[in-house]
């Protein structure tokens, strides 16, 4: 029986789907090489969520900018994403984000798993 040859759009898909899987591979690669940054980092973010109820990549960012957080200049940036993986962590919202580099892109509000109603029930009063 002959193989028939892919479609255009069966293509794109494939192509979309190898690019995922590939991004997927180099960033759990660099997790494993970063696991010790991604420690101190979720750290980090606890301790910022115990503070003020949430963190944002802006207020990672901004405190690897204040060196409250370490990052070496061999890490790649990408990887910032991946602090926020841990199962303790919840999405609880979007904002725009206030980095000029970020140009008001929309980006996620985490919370504590744990502590998400509480901060929302405090919030409310």
């Amino acid at each position: 029986m002959a193989t028939r040859a892919m479609t255009p759009r069966q293509t794109t898909m494939y192509e979309f789907m190898e690019g995922r899987w590939r991004k997927q591979r180099a960033l759990s690669y660099a997790e494993v090489r970063a696991k010790e940054w991604l420690g101190v980092a979720r750290k980090w973010a606890r301790r910022h969520c115990h503070k003020t109820g949430q963190v944002t990549m802006d207020d990672v960012v901004a405190a690897i900018d204040r060196h409250e957080l370490p990052w070496a200049k061999d890490l790649n940036p990408n990887l910032r994403g991946q602090l926020f993986r841990a199962k303790d962590f919840i999405p609880g919202g979007q904002i725009y984000s206030k980095r000029a580099n970020a140009h008001m892109n929309r980006i996620l509000v985490w919370r504590l798993r744990g502590e998400a109603n509480a901060v929302l029930d405090t919030q409310s009063d």
